[in-house]
């Protein structure tokens, strides 16, 4: 781990005894995490944070996470990302005499860390702003960041308005993030980019159980909560403000309503209905996209690859079935282990 203070590396190479580095796609801080530090000061010094004053000092602070990877003869470095510290709870130095004065012996430092998308949350407007025209122009101009721009751009809609409130800049880059197709993130290099919501066709890592695979543990988590297999279609239509009603449902396969599953109501109404064929096609359609988005959670434990981000597309093969899922969370740390959650989009045939 390298600190960082403004633009200037303080020190480099910080070993940590023990980590933990997470990332979480619905979150709006997107990577946090925690670490240790235990530190011999080469000159004696105090090293543990006090106030403002400290390599370590949450107010000046930034951290440039890396792991090392080893495999026999094979050695590289991996950048992780960057982060801001944001807790030093418990931070001590220990005191002994040395050659007649005290000196510290050691330090101990627990660090609570957040990604970078928080310096964006903490500065806000100082008065409703009106947005520029291009979608990355303006994320440039928002953050200051430098910004990496691997989607096409987009126009803001005219008179668009970022309003000055807490947490404000951060709510504004990602609603341009939307406007984009995806959810605005920090890469490992310290750059802005867009996570897109589009999947692409083809996973960029597969991982096996089995004697040859990585992965120690798989689970599934399903939830029915909003899962619906009929929708009512509740519509005014006219200046008389005519009732219009539309029911659709699902007949045939697991989510059948005369099926097992039973039956599930979802009530829709929109001003865009204008007569009974347009109810119908209303009510289809939000049928059919809560019935297409449905997906459900796999958590996967394997040998810790520390390449893995959010948002990446990953393929499990299990023993009994292979699934495609979106990295939703993972963590790594110490360990050798490491631990994903896929959102799986859900199959009802």
């Amino acid at each position: 781990m390298d600190v960082v203070h403004g633009t200037n590396t303080v020190l480099e190479n910080l070993p940590l005894t023990a980590w933990a580095f997470k990332g979480d796609l619905g979150a709006d801080i997107k990577t946090s995490g925690t670490a240790t530090c235990v530190y011999i000061p080469p000159d004696g010094e105090p090293f543990a944070p006090k106030g403002a004053d400290g390599i370590l000092s949450p107010y000046r602070a930034r951290l440039i996470l890396k792991m090392k990877v080893t495999a026999g003869a094979f050695s590289e470095t991996v950048l992780l990302g960057w982060g801001r510290v944001m807790k030093t709870p418990g931070a001590r130095d220990t005191i002994d005499p040395v050659l007649r004065a005290n000196r510290v012996t050691s330090s101990v430092v627990p660090i609570v860390w957040d990604g970078l998308e928080r310096n964006i949350q903490r500065s806000g407007f100082y008065f409703p702003t009106p947005a520029g025209t291009g979608a990355w122009d303006e994320l440039a101009r928002i953050t200051g960041l430098p910004v990496t721009r691997n989607v096409p751009d987009t126009a803001i809609p005219k008179n668009t308005v970022w309003e000055a409130k807490q947490g404000g800049r951060l709510d504004a880059v990602q609603q341009i993030a939307s406007l984009l197709g995806g959810r605005a993130a920090i890469n490992p290099a310290g750059q802005l980019t867009i996570l897109p919501n589009a999947l692409p066709r083809d996973p960029i890592l597969i991982l096996k159980t089995g004697p040859d695979g990585t992965i120690t543990d798989l689970e599934s988590d399903i939830d029915i909560d909003n899962v619906y297999n009929e929708v009512v279609g509740l519509y005014e239509v006219g200046e008389d403000r005519r009732p219009v009603y539309s029911i659709a449902r699902v007949d045939a396969g697991p989510l059948s309503v005369s099926g097992d599953f039973g039956l599930s109501t979802r009530y829709h109404a929109s001003d865009l209905v204008t007569d009974q064929e347009s109810a119908d096609k209303a009510a289809r359609s939000v049928l059919e996209e809560s019935i297409g988005s449905q997906t459900y959670k796999v958590q996967v434990q394997c040998i810790t690859h520390p390449l893995v981000e959010n948002n990446d597309y990953v393929e499990v093969q299990g023993v009994d079935r292979t699934v495609r899922g979106r990295v939703i969370a993972y963590e790594l740390s110490d360990s050798a282990l490491m631990t994903l959650v896929l959102e799986v989009r859900m199959v009802l045939a």
